[in-house]
């Protein structure tokens, strides 16, 4: 490979990592403008048999595939695929805030439960995506 073309390859690496963290960046202000709406306005969520399944199904396949997905981007050097890797696990940790939500409404009646536990991990979730960003940035001043 071409220093050129390393080099264009490392930049698009970087778009895409920034891309990324301004999706995430939405996706945490919608998370964050809804658990606070849910905790002013006192909503009350019905619990879901199906959603505890889907939860506690994502804890168990998005650690793996993400474990999986690791050991191929280090084998293929995938900058890219080690980012999709983190996702996943981030994925696993999501379902797990949900799934202790969803639990603790279900089964004790805790109408604030889902949104605490979608602020609490929001807390991880920011500081992954601050990392990924000034991961992004740390490449590009590295050209």
């Amino acid at each position: 490979m071409s220093v050129q073309a390393r080099r264009a390859a490392q930049v698009r690496a970087g778009v895409r990592i920034e891309i990324f963290t301004i999706i995430w960046m939405v996706v945490e202000a919608a998370v964050l403008f809804t658990s606070i709406y849910g905790l002013v306005t006192r909503s009350r969520s019905e619990g879901s048999a199906i959603g505890i399944a889907i939860s506690a199904s994502a804890i168990l396949v998005m650690p793996w595939l993400a474990f999986t997905k690791r050991r191929i981007a280090a084998r293929i050097d995938s900058g890219a695929l080690r980012g999709d890797a983190a996702s996943s696990l981030t994925c696993g940790y999501m379902a797990g805030a949900v799934l202790v939500g969803v639990l603790l409404n279900t089964l004790f009646h805790w109408w604030w439960a889902e949104d605490v536990a979608a602020l609490v991990f929001l807390i991880f979730l920011f500081q992954e995506t601050r990392e990924a960003l000034e991961e992004a940035r740390g490449d590009e001043d590295d050209e």
